[in-house]
């Protein structure tokens, strides 16, 4: 695990700025990534000769120049023996059927079918979304699922037939570890149960302008998800105000260094008080999926340091 220092007082520390252990973490996920991921993103993560040594792939001198290292990167090969063994692992979990076993008083064919076959928002069903879960765990150990719900206006609510209320319902969002960029956790003093009682996520969001509505701008956004004082769950959305928001895309993915600046430059736009049969929550519809509030470890990391240094 990297050795990460305090921020200086100069450097305004506010919801936007990840915490110490999301900073130590990060290089690990991103090699995870950039090698689970296969040889191009390998490459990717390799684009420079990094001062601190931290290139993947090839093993290089200290005196060699950018053109001679980008020629060695273009001959070099990732064996993908890690990717491998994840994909296998994956196909064994999830070779039968999913077996749920649901309350007597639910509508047991209505509830089945929509766990199985229309889980997502997008209609996919709960099999695709554990091979995406589980994925997605394996680079980070830290993946999360949140519990969502579709925004209908009360006016479109209204016109709506009864079959389409019914079709209206929960769904889980799949959230990165990068996206979580501070957790706080809460022991109870004589269960000794854990509670989570905060949790930032950061995340890019995109804006379209009527003056370019082919290109949208991208936002660097902000959520923070906490109880208040009552014990009732409040959101709380931040947006950089000003300030350049620079992203890579990698095989259709957007990216974003999360760095602190001098002067902060989020500023909160709303406030959501979520609600469920007209009462507000009193927790964090969210949850790690390896049953571990704090982040740890990837736990391919050891297979995939032996790979990089075959």
């Amino acid at each position: 695990m990297a050795l990460v220092k305090t921020a200086a007082n100069t450097i305004k520390r506010g919801p936007e700025t990840p915490s110490a252990s999301y900073m130590s973490l990060k290089p690990l996920w991103k090699k995870a990534r950039a090698v689970l991921q296969g040889e191009a993103h390998a490459k990717a993560h390799d684009e420079f000769i990094e001062v601190d040594y931290n290139n993947l792939l090839l093993p290089f001198s200290p005196s060699m120049t950018q053109n001679q290292y980008d020629f060695y990167k273009s001959e070099a090969e990732l064996p993908g023996l890690t990717t491998q063994y994840a994909r296998v692992l994956i196909s064994a979990l999830l070779r039968k059927p999913s077996q749920l076993k649901l309350p007597e008083e639910l509508e047991q064919v209505q509830a089945y079918d929509w766990i199985t076959k229309d889980f997502t928002l997008d209609g996919a069903s709960l099999f695709n979304f554990l091979g995406a879960a589980i994925w997605e765990e394996l680079q980070t150990s830290h993946a999360w699922v949140y519990i969502d719900h579709p925004v209908v206006p009360d006016a479109e609510l209204e016109s709506m037939m009864p079959e389409e209320r019914m079709k209206i319902s929960p769904y889980p969002v799949l959230i990165k570890a990068e996206n979580v960029i501070n957790v706080q956790v809460k022991t109870h003093p004589i269960t000794r149960a854990k509670t989570l009682t905060r949790m930032v996520t950061r995340y890019i969001m995109e804006e379209y302008d009527s003056n370019n509505p082919w290109h949208p701008d991208y936002v660097d956004t902000v959520c923070d998800h906490y109880l208040d004082e009552q014990g009732f769950l409040v959101l709380d959305y931040y947006k950089k105000a000003h300030g350049s928001h620079e992203v890579e895309a990698l095989n259709g993915v957007i990216t974003q260094e999360y760095i602190d600046s001098a002067d902060g430059g989020f500023q909160k736009y709303d406030t959501v008080y979520p609600m469920k049969f007209g009462q507000r929550l009193d927790r964090i519809p969210a949850f790690p999926l390896n049953g571990q509030l704090e982040p740890i470890e990837p736990v391919l990391m050891p297979l995939i340091d032996r790979e990089v240094a075959l």
